[in-house]
């Protein structure tokens, strides 16, 4: 998942033809006055990246939840078998 924000950030400060005069640094490389051009569309970038990855990320994980909890609601249910009660009392005379 790493990857994907990654790539989408990547690719969109290269759209945006941001210049890092850094190697790596991140945010912190920010401080350095004239370390990053344009500053605007370096932020938007990793924000938008960051949104992509984690609108990714929770939908993979909430099938693989689903998933999960669909397989431990069978197994219970198959476990348990349901005993048939009827709410209301006859009495036989």
């Amino acid at each position: 998942m790493v990857s994907a924000y990654g790539a989408i950030t990547g690719a969109l400060s290269m759209y945006f033809h941001v210049t890092l005069m850094a190697p790596h640094g991140g945010l912190f490389v920010m401080s350095i006055p004239g370390a990053v051009q344009p500053i605007i569309a370096y932020l938007l970038a990793i924000i938008s990246g960051t949104l992509i990855s984690a609108i990714l990320y929770s939908y993979l994980k909430r099938s693989e939840v689903d998933a999960s909890l669909n397989k431990k609601i069978l197994n219970y249910a198959s476990l348990a078998p349901i005993k048939k009660r009827s709410i209301f009392k006859f009495n036989s005379a």
